[in-house]
């Protein structure tokens, strides 16, 4: 027994020291490693997802383009290449030629009324207008749907708004990424990613035309305020190589062309580039980049995205 005089036992405390600071510095070290090797497949994930959808996106284009061949049991609709307003070159509009092919659409439209009606009153017919269109505002004039109007199918009836017309879409495109940045009444349609650039349609009986047009007259876009965001010269239509052993290709034959029998919707990618054409020995010529095997001079033309290829063109390198 313990006497009284004895102190009580002392409380047992297990002590537990800190870490050092080598400890601490060992531990922020490989988080960092962890870290560093983590961010990079991340951003791998990220772009691939982003291609993907970029991907999915053009397939959806182009199913729609078909459908509306199907749907109206016509070829292709035209793609402007190479319409110019006065002032900024290019070929004048055909419009009889614009005006047939709508007459095959829609039997009982009137061209005189089914005309452009520009802000800001979208009232006031701007016949002129149609000189404006280019291969971007092409894919949204075509596959935004048409009025129920049979005299006005294009920009529905006398008087209204053509943007509050109801329409039937044949490519539901996302309101958030039409834009008008040339001002000029019409949209272009920008992918959710890489949006420096819009998308492009180029169909297959204006390929020849397309390539071989000078750069100072094939109008895609901007040929108002900013004049300066697509390069030049501008993106031509890719050529193929079906026997990669024949070393050249002559890009005045509509059989030379990928997708010669349909169209090409082009991306330019993730850096919203479509990169730099290349002119050749000939003054009028471009160098030809053909598909699947190149040659793409740049890195900016490899990550592009078309129709044909069903992805970026890298993808199908051999």
């Amino acid at each position: 027994m313990r006497s009284q005089d004895q102190p009580p036992f002392p409380a047992h405390r297990t002590i537990r020291p800190g870490f050092t600071l080598v400890e601490l510095l060992v531990v922020m070290a490989i988080i960092g490693v962890l870290v560093a090797l983590l961010i990079p497949a991340v951003g791998i994930a990220r772009r691939s997802v982003q291609k993907s959808a970029v991907v999915s996106e053009v397939g959806g284009i182009e199913q729609a383009l078909q459908a509306f061949k199907t749907q109206y049991q016509a070829d292709f609709p035209p793609d402007f290449t190479t319409v110019g307003a006065a002032g900024r070159g290019g070929e004048p509009l055909d419009k009889a030629a614009l005006d047939q092919f709508l007459s095959r659409l829609f039997r009982y439209r009137n061209p005189a009324t089914d005309v452009p009606r520009l802000p800001p009153a979208f009232t006031q017919p701007v016949p002129n207008a149609l000189n404006n269109l280019d291969p971007s505002e092409a894919l949204v004039l075509w596959l935004r749907g048409f009025s129920n109007d049979p005299a006005n199918p294009l920009f529905g009836p006398p008087g209204q708004n053509p943007d509050q017309v109801e329409r039937t879409p044949i490519f539901a495109f996302d309101k958030n990424r039409l834009q008008d940045l040339d001002g000029d009444g019409f949209y272009e349609y920008y992918p959710a990613y890489g949006t420096q650039q819009p998308y492009l349609y180029l169909v297959h009986y204006n390929y020849v035309n397309a390539f071989a047009t000078r750069d100072d007259n094939l109008v895609y876009l901007f040929n108002g305020q900013n004049q300066a965001a697509l390069p030049r010269p501008l993106p031509r239509p890719y050529l193929t190589r079906r026997d990669i052993s024949v070393a050249a290709i002559d890009p005045r034959l509509k059989t030379s062309y990928a997708a010669s029998d349909t169209f090409q919707v082009l991306s330019a990618g993730l850096d919203g580039e479509y990169g730099v054409q290349v002119r050749s020995t000939s003054v009028n010529d471009y160098l030809p980049f053909a598909y699947p095997i190149g040659p793409y001079p740049d890195k900016p033309h490899l990550d592009n995205i078309t129709s044909f290829a069903r992805g970026a063109l890298e993808d199908s390198l051999p």
